[in-house]
């Protein structure tokens, strides 16, 4: 018997789950709704704010302020920084900061 010859005639475990627990069309209805969710930016702003509430007083870390005013499902505006882009940064800044 070939060794990969146990690995096709078993069963797809993902295939398994999905005949016994779910319903496709469902499943993707879901699927879809939700990257439409991630998709506006009003929900970003909301997840920037609660990014910064939660990891803003941290020495190292700096979350801009979202305008929660001005955003909208297509636009989000927030705070203008100064600064350097991570992979424009030599390699032992970036080291540096993977290590944050």
């Amino acid at each position: 018997m070939h060794k990969t010859q146990g690995i096709f005639s078993t069963p797809n475990p993902l295939r398994r789950w999905l005949r016994a627990r779910s319903n496709l069309p469902a499943l993707l209805d879901e699927w879809a709704g939700s990257l439409f969710r991630e998709l506006d930016y009003r929900q970003e702003a909301d997840n920037g704010t609660r990014f910064k509430a939660l990891y803003g007083a941290l020495d190292r870390v700096f979350v801009p302020d979202m305008y929660r005013d001005f955003t909208t499902q297509r636009v989000l505006v927030m705070e203008w920084v100064t600064g350097r882009r991570l992979r424009t940064s030599s390699e032992g800044s970036q080291v540096s900061a993977a290590r944050l």
